[in-house]
């Protein structure tokens, strides 16, 4: 199975991991990376400032990416889920996508 980022917004921190569910049993997942940042941009469980978000999203990414390189070879994009804690929130899927600097 291909690897899949699961990253957690949070008011204090940003966590990211790229993980690797099993091919028999994809409840089992194997830690490729992880990377955790200060979280920027979100107050009280919102998102106040989205660039600095990303940012923070960004930098994690690229952490794994260089403490794990084998892991994004031949891949064009490595799906990813997200979770944040919202008091009064709501949900809505969309799918969405944004170049690293030119590398897949």
């Amino acid at each position: 199975m291909s690897p899949l980022f699961i990253i957690d917004l949070g008011s204090y921190k940003t966590c990211c991991l790229l993980v690797e569910p099993n091919e028999n049993n994809p409840n089992i997942m194997t830690v490729l990376g992880h990377d955790h940042r200060q979280s920027q941009g979100i107050k009280k469980g919102h998102i106040v400032d989205l660039d600095k978000t990303v940012q923070t999203v960004q930098q994690c990414i690229q952490h794994i990416r260089n403490i794990s390189p084998q892991s994004f070879q031949g891949k064009s994009a490595i799906p990813a889920i997200f979770n944040i804690h919202c008091p009064q929130g709501y949900s809505r899927i969309f799918q969405a996508s944004t170049p690293l600097h030119g590398q897949p």
